[in-house]
């Protein structure tokens, strides 16, 4: 369910996020031939995803958008590793045992997913470097609380993927090989920048 995803034009994505017992979401609306834009932002007080979602459909209609959940910070980690010598799409699963250890959560139930380094930014180019993303997020009671309303989520985000994705979007296509792009989410708990 990580970072799967379908073309973003012509589209309208809704994105939710929980920070504690507040829940906050904003509405992107992909029109092609165009740069995304901000239909609207929406906060309010919520025990859980579920009651975010019922709160959020109540102001905002959102059964026909497509909805991506963003994990929150501490409930998953991003771990380096080289890539395992079976076949690519059999990662996930080998990265689960490999790297339980590095984890301090049980890694039985957690939704992994693999993002590959680019090849271009490796420090050796014998095997492909991955980063593996371990999540304690639960997974069903994530999928229920969207199967509820008759909604299903699209994606599950993380904020680093979150913020280089919307970087990704803002720039033109010619201006991602010849300049650097950054973008900078401070809140009360963290700060990060993405380069």
């Amino acid at each position: 369910m990580l970072f799967r995803r379908q073309s973003q034009d012509g589209s309208r994505w809704v994105g939710v996020t929980l920070a504690g017992a507040i829940a906050h979401a904003v509405e992107v609306i992909h029109t092609v031939g165009e740069r995304p834009r901000v239909g609207w932002l929406w906060t309010g007080d919520a025990q859980g995803l579920a009651q975010a979602l019922r709160a959020l459909q109540r102001e905002h209609p959102i059964d026909d958008a497509r909805l991506v959940v963003c994990v929150g910070q501490g409930s998953y980690r991003l771990l380096a590793t080289e890539a395992p010598d079976v076949p690519r799409d059999e990662w996930a699963d080998a990265l689960r045992w490999t790297l339980r250890d590095q984890v301090d959560f049980p890694v039985d139930d957690a939704i992994i997913d693999v993002l590959e380094v680019p090849e271009s930014t490796r420090l050796r180019q014998s095997s492909p470097t991955l980063t593996a993303v371990m999540a304690r997020t639960d997974h069903a009671a994530i999928e229920l609380s969207a199967d509820d309303l008759g909604l299903q989520w699209a994606a599950m985000e993380l904020p680093e993927t979150a913020l280089r994705n919307l970087l990704a979007r803002q720039a033109r296509q010619d201006d991602l090989a010849s300049r650097a792009f950054a973008a900078i989410h401070i809140d009360a708990t963290q700060s990060l920048l993405e380069v």
